[in-house]
């Protein structure tokens, strides 16, 4: 459900009887979206939520003003293990590495990585931290002006959270796509 202002359309697509579902989120608060468990040898269900834009304009271009994208994650076992099946978890994305233009939230290799393309250039940034299965991580990435920002937060079982920041300055220019 689209809880937001924006004019966009959300709806599961799925293949393989991939399903997503509702379950408690980040430390028992909140909601959270269950994916099915990549295994490549059981049938190859996937699903994924899409996001579309449903009025004339784009709601989801931020052009050259500054972009906020983030998700609480929460990996299953064995999906850091390089050179696995499923060593790479696509978080949130709009347009792809080739295209002229991509926002991208991931984790590959148990790395939070955040990639901003634009008509300007590319910049990547790649956190020191190394996500441990079964645990919430809240992922955050801001594109302020020439400034890209990769914040990484878990919590300790206390409750009691840390933070980590990585940033890489670079030119990124307006975040249109071609199409």
């Amino acid at each position: 459900t689209n809880l937001g202002k924006a004019a966009v359309t959300t709806a599961v697509v799925s293949r393989g009887g991939g399903r997503v579902t509702a379950e408690t989120g980040t430390g028992g608060t909140g909601r959270a979206a269950r994916f099915p468990t990549h295994a490549p040898d059981a049938g190859g269900q996937a699903a994924v939520i899409r996001i579309r834009n449903s009025g004339t304009g784009d709601a989801l271009n931020p052009y050259i003003h500054r972009l906020e994208l983030g998700a609480d994650v929460w990996l299953d076992a064995g999906s850091d293990t390089p050179g696995s099946a499923d060593d790479g978890d696509n978080v949130l994305q709009r347009g792809l590495y080739d295209d002229v233009t991509q926002y991208k939230l991931q984790v590959d290799g148990g790395r939070p990585m955040c990639r901003i393309k634009g008509r300007s250039g590319a910049v990547e940034v790649t956190s020191p931290v190394t996500v441990v299965p079964q645990r919430w991580y809240r992922l955050t990435c801001v594109r302020d002006g020439g400034k890209v920002v990769l914040s990484v937060t878990s919590w300790a079982s206390d409750g009691t959270p840390s933070t980590t920041t990585t940033q890489r300055v670079g030119p990124t220019g307006s975040l249109t796509p071609a199409a």
